[in-house]
C-alpha cells in the first residue's frame, strides 16, 4: 500500500498526522462510505480502515 501523507524529513511526525489530508479524512467517520458510513456506530468503532483498503483499493470504502 503506497499513500504518501507527508515528508519526515521535513515535517514532525506530529505535523504530518495533524496536517495531513489522509490522516484528516481518517479521523473523519463520515468521510466513510457503504455500511460503514452510514452505521450507528461509526464514531466508536472507526471501522476497519485497512481491510476497506483491501477490499475496495480506497480508504473510505466498506
Amino acid at each position: 500500500m503506497t499513500i504518501k501523507t507527508g515528508n519526515i524529513r521535513t515535517n514532525s511526525l506530529a505535523e504530518i498526522y495533524r496536517n495531513s489530508p489522509v490522516f484528516q479524512n481518517l479521523r473523519n467517520p463520515d468521510k466513510y462510505k457503504g455500511k460503514c458510513g452510514v452505521c450507528e456506530f461509526r464514531y466508536v468503532c472507526g471501522g476497519s480502515r485497512s481491510r476497506a483498503y483491501a477490499m475496495t483499493g480506497g480508504l473510505y470504502g466498506k
